[in-house]
């Protein structure tokens, strides 16, 4: 068939025409019913119908609590765990922990009962007045403005007889004695759960005339008067020496150091060499 151009016409290719694009209307229509879809799936993946219906209300998330009896046991069982736990903490804190304070670790000093000081004879200062001396060397200390009221002082001069209380240097006179230096020592913080816990805190506010009381196991009270409050190195020893012609006792403690009473730094807490000692002297009355 020659070549013309009727038959070129007739064999050229015709380009489809696009679709046509449906309406707005419609087109939103189904899009939003695919985004719906695709939502409801998720939903249901990621939350389940229980999930959906709290997202939706969100009142309805409560906490259900099994009535059941075997859970209703184990919940009683756990409580009770914690309130015993509890008890037990509030226990140690109260008795104080082992080691609390830096302790010695040594086994502990029993406390001995005082007797009670408006049964106690007087016994006056300045006169020549036998006494048969107790068997039981333990004193009993009272000083009113510290707020110490019988503490037991024992004739011990080793460090776990000062860890529970008061001590008296054995080397030194007792109350009962003629011109005696009654010299007794406490610590400043000391530790929990004993007389020694801060029982000497306040030994600096003691001024002239404070009352400091002494008891022996007899029953026997002596009374002085404070005279003298001053501080010394710790190798000063002669402030346990008596004083010619006087009945006193001498109350001791621990400084930060000779000129600062009243700090409680590291260098009182760790027993430094630099640290003072408190000297507080009562004439007996």
């Amino acid at each position: 068939m020659p070549w013309t151009t009727e038959t070129e016409i007739n064999t050229t290719v015709k380009v489809a025409e696009p679709p046509r694009a449906r309406s707005s209307k419609s087109s939103g229509s189904y899009a939003n019913q695919a985004t719906r879809r695709r939502g409801e799936v998720r939903h249901r993946t990621r939350y389940g119908t229980r999930g959906r219906a709290l997202r939706e209300n969100p009142r309805r998330r409560r906490l259900r609590v099994s009535r059941e009896p075997v859970y209703q046991r184990r919940r009683r069982a756990a409580l009770l765990a914690a309130l015993a736990g509890l008890a037990l903490v509030l226990m140690l804190l109260a008795v104080g922990l082992p080691g609390t304070g830096g302790g010695s670790g040594a086994a502990p000093v029993s406390k001995v009962e005082p007797p009670l000081l408006s049964t106690a004879p007087v016994v006056p200062g300045g006169e020549q007045v036998s006494i048969e001396p107790p068997e039981d060397k333990t004193l009993y200390l009272t000083v009113p403005k510290l707020g110490l009221y019988g503490h037991t002082v024992r004739n011990d001069g080793s460090a776990e007889a000062l860890d529970a209380g008061a001590i008296k240097i054995p080397e030194t006179g007792f109350p009962w004695q003629q011109n005696a230096n009654t010299y007794i020592s406490g610590h400043r913080v000391g530790y929990a759960g004993t007389e020694s816990y801060y029982q000497f805190l306040d030994l600096p506010k003691l001024k002239n005339g404070d009352e400091v009381i002494l008891e022996d196991a007899a029953g026997n009270r002596y009374t002085y008067r404070v005279f003298k409050v001053f501080a010394v190195e710790p190798t000063d020893v002669w402030v346990t020496e008596p004083l010619a012609g006087r009945d006193v006792v001498t109350l001791q403690t621990c400084t930060e150091t000779v000129n600062d009473w009243e700090t409680i730094g590291p260098e009182l807490l760790e027993s430094s060499p630099d640290t003072g000692r408190l000297i507080v002297r009562a004439e007996r009355v």
